[in-house]
């Protein structure tokens, strides 16, 4: 890799050195491959988040720089408190451009009045439609910034309905091609679950999951002196129920890896990585908690007999066991005749269907397709990475969890991928019916 001279004083002051060396390099270097790639699918999309980037030094220059260049630009106000709002707002677009290049999606923003009243997400975090606007007019007019697809409302399903999208160029990434490694997020955050669309007479007393908020408390502080992309605390969110979700979550999985292998090539502490992980997990699992039998690839017969691709047949899968209930059937194969990025026909979902009913028939007499069975198996990937997380400590072997894998030091991972198997085994034995 050609060697990049630069000043260290860009990093935070508690990193090594030869650590942000590393890093550094690594960054731009996959920032330029994602710079080669094509764009992204219409369909990968990403909301505005508030993302905070170490600011230390050379790149605090830089930032302040490019600041100073565009705030005159998108106010003409001389008010201090109304350019302060706008150069907030200013930044936080930039740095949620910048995670959405990183991501390889392209990031959603509203236009409607109603998504930025105060009540709303957007209001609360501050942002004003009429700031956004003129912000991202001035992006795009000043060649840091595309428009992609036009924001519309899907009148027949409202939740269908799509934000404008918008891509950072080349020109805006050069400021920001060292800083994968500088997105930063508190590690120590008062608690670790997230109970998404409870009813509130439902949400559970803390003494159903201090323990594990203890244990995911510990693991963050253990992963603090550690060095990653994107780094930032992993946390435990269910929805609706205790029985849905329970999936351990980072900002580090956002990272492109599946289109463009981006998030595998990154580092940790300064070295490469490996992500061992479980082949057709959640098949895999409803298959030993049933009692039946799942060959090696499961994949392999079904793509012989129905000629889809191996993508498209982990598309299908995800798709299926994602279902609530059957109700659901209809209306995912109704969306196939719209193009999407897996390139999934109503007749290719249907041929897919019958393939895996005839090769697993128990996947239909025991109802693991449109079950709710994915958020189910959520629940069992947590509860194996809340095992990885204990072992992790034990062994001084730090890890990131990457829903079925975990990111780590290539020469970690053979001992890393024994300790998935052996907690595999025992967790899937303690829920076995």
């Amino acid at each position: 890799m050609k060697e990049v001279s630069i000043d260290t004083r860009v990093y935070t002051p508690t990193k090594p050195d030869k650590i942000a060396l590393l890093e550094e390099q690594n960054s731009i270097a996959l920032t330029k491959q994602l710079q080669e790639q094509p764009l992204p699918d219409k369909d990968d999309s990403t909301a505005i988040q508030i993302y905070k980037l170490n600011s230390f030094g050379l790149r605090k220059q830089q930032i302040t720089r490019l600041l100073d260049q565009l705030t005159p630009l998108v106010t003409n106000s001389t008010a201090d408190d109304d350019i302060a709002r706008f150069r907030q707002n200013l930044r936080h677009i930039i740095y949620a451009l910048v995670a959405a290049f990183y991501n390889h999606e392209w990031l959603a923003i509203p236009s409607k009045d109603i998504h930025y009243q105060a009540n709303e997400r957007l209001g609360k975090l501050g942002f004003s439609r009429r700031r956004i606007k003129r912000i991202i007019d001035v992006l795009i007019s000043e060649g840091f910034a595309i428009k992609g697809r036009g924001g519309f409302k899907d009148w027949g399903n409202p939740s269908q309905s799509k934000a404008t999208q918008y891509y950072p160029t080349s020109q805006l990434m050069d400021y920001f091609s060292g800083c994968l490694y500088e997105f930063e997020n508190d590690m120590i955050l008062d608690t670790y679950h997230d109970f998404n669309n409870f009813p509130e007479s439902t949400l559970p007393n803390l003494e159903w999951y201090a323990k594990n908020d203890a244990l995911l408390r510990d693991y963050n502080h253990f992963m603090q002196d550690h060095w990653w992309a994107r780094k930032g605390p992993t946390t435990r969110s269910f929805s609706e129920n205790i029985c849905r979700g329970g999936r351990l979550n980072n900002s580090y999985q956002t990272i492109v890896n599946r289109r463009v292998r981006i998030r595998e090539n990154t580092l940790l502490d300064g070295e490469r990585i490996a992500e061992p992980d479980f082949s057709a997990n959640h098949l895999r699992m409803s298959a030993a908690l049933l009692g039946e039998d799942m060959p090696d690839d499961p994949y392999e017969a079904i793509t012989a007999s129905t000629g889809a691709t191996r993508q498209q047949a982990k598309a299908f899968i995800t798709r299926v066991i994602g279902c609530v209930s059957s109700s659901q059937k209809g209306g995912q194969i109704r969306s196939l005749y719209k193009t999407n990025k897996d390139n999934l026909t109503p007749d290719l979902y249907r041929s897919l269907l019958t393939a895996f009913y005839q090769e697993y028939p128990w996947l239909e007499t025991k109802k693991v397709f449109y079950n709710d069975t994915g958020a189910k198996m959520q629940m069992l990937e947590g509860e194996i990475g809340l095992k990885m997380f204990r072992w992790a400590m034990d062994t001084n072997t730090p890890l990131i969890s990457v829903h079925d894998s975990y990111a780590c030091k290539c020469y970690h991972k053979e001992k890393v991928w024994s300790a998935m198997q052996e907690f595999w085994n025992e967790t899937i034995k303690s829920y076995r019916h």
